[in-house]
């Protein structure tokens, strides 16, 4: 009897949009960032900027979020269960698999945020090709020496009546583009802005350059919002959600969109490879204070004229070591998500220069290099 292709890609819908719920929901109510990073994060900040200020390198005292941990282990008895029932598939389901997999990863590091053990779950999280990591520190001992320019005046993130705030064209881009995605104003530690499931965050009461404000917009929509919003219109819930690896692919993508905008200035080149650098030295055992300092270090020999000021580098060490522990009187360890920027930025790089239309595709949904190459070729139903 031959074999009835249509219905076999019925069955398959039907398993995979019984999973596509789990997927989401795990991915929302265990956030990796949101579930490492203090309670008290910009409380933390402005004390220790005033006390650095002041001559006194200290540490934060961080308070872990809340994390409940009967449903965590819930959580793990339910990914475990899918990861079992999808081990000898392929195709799409092995792509569901992969991200099961990947979210176990984020329990295990969420599980062990604050203490020791976070280092080693953070490392199976984060795992990089050696080709790749060689590549992003190349890259980043090149970066360090960008010349820096001058932006012009500052302009507020956060003022809905000036059309060059970063809310406002944030804002005006989303709208120009039809795409039912929200902006709020939250009060935020490091990154100016983020995209998450139907919303971007603009951080609140902070100011930037004119072109460091359009690069923010192209990174956040150009680079996340859009494949999330196209990958709506596939057939499967994962193209929306986002494979395993999607989110790291998804930032080196975004850094090739800002440099072929012309927006990969010397501050930004200087401001990765110091996150880069201090991702890094986390990796190596590093103290807070320790990466403070060689944060500073990395952007110029001219202090008057670094990028990684007394703030940039307290900020870029309390992103890199999220998640670590206090041990004596300094950090240690922590998330080192930072070091996934220049990592992708070097494999997607790669990818596209082997065939251009890599730049593109990872922007039609949000799926990994190593997903798209597993995806079967769409076709209808």
């Amino acid at each position: 009897m031959a074999a009835d292709p249509r219905g076999a890609e019925a069955r398959l819908l039907a398993r995979t949009r019984a999973l596509d719920p789990l997927v989401r929901g795990l991915a929302t109510r265990f956030s990796l960032l949101s579930s490492v990073t203090p309670r008290n994060a910009a409380r933390e900040h402005a004390r220790l900027l005033e006390a650095w200020r002041a001559g006194r390198e200290i540490s934060p005292l961080w308070e872990p979020p809340t994390v409940d941990r009967r449903l965590l282990a819930s959580a793990r008895r339910a990914i475990d269960e899918v990861i079992g029932a999808l081990h000898d598939e392929d195709g799409w389901l092995a792509i569901y698999r992969a991200r099961f997999v990947e979210l176990a990863r984020d329990l295990a590091v969420i599980d062990a945020a604050f203490a020791a053990t976070v280092r080693d779950a953070a490392d199976a999280r984060f795992a990089d090709e050696d080709v790749d990591v060689r590549e992003a520190d190349a890259i980043a001992e090149a970066w360090r020496a960008a010349p820096l320019e001058d932006d012009g005046p500052p302009i507020p993130t956060d003022d809905p009546s000036d059309p060059r705030s970063l809310l406002s064209r944030m804002r005006a881009r989303l709208s120009e583009l039809r795409l039912p995605v929200r902006v709020l104003v939250r009060e935020r530690v490091g990154s100016l802005a983020a995209a998450g499931d139907g919303v971007v965050i603009v951080a609140a009461g902070r100011a930037t350059s004119d072109r460091e404000t359009v690069r923010v917009v192209v990174h956040e929509i150009e680079g996340h919002v859009l494949p999330r919003e196209r990958g709506r219109a596939g057939r499967f819930g994962i193209e929306s959600a986002g494979s395993a690896g999607a989110s790291e692919d998804e930032e080196g993508r975004a850094l090739l969109l800002e440099e072929r905008g012309g927006f990969m200035g010397g501050q930004r080149r200087r401001s990765l490879a110091a996150r880069h650098v201090a991702a890094r030295m986390v990796e190596r055992g590093a103290t807070f204070v320790d990466v403070v300092r060689a944060a500073r270090e990395v952007a110029s020999p001219n202090e008057a004229l670094s990028i990684a000021s007394l703030d940039e580098a307290l900020s870029i060490a309390e992103r890199v070591m999220r998640g670590g522990y206090l041990r004596g009187r300094d950090v240690f360890s922590g998330l080192g998500r930072e070091r996934v920027y220049l990592t992708a930025r070097a494999r997607v790089g790669r990818a596209v220069i082997a065939d251009s239309t890599w730049l593109d595709r990872l922007g039609e949904r949000r799926l990994s290099l190593r997903a798209a190459a597993l995806a079967p070729s769409p076709r209808p139903i």
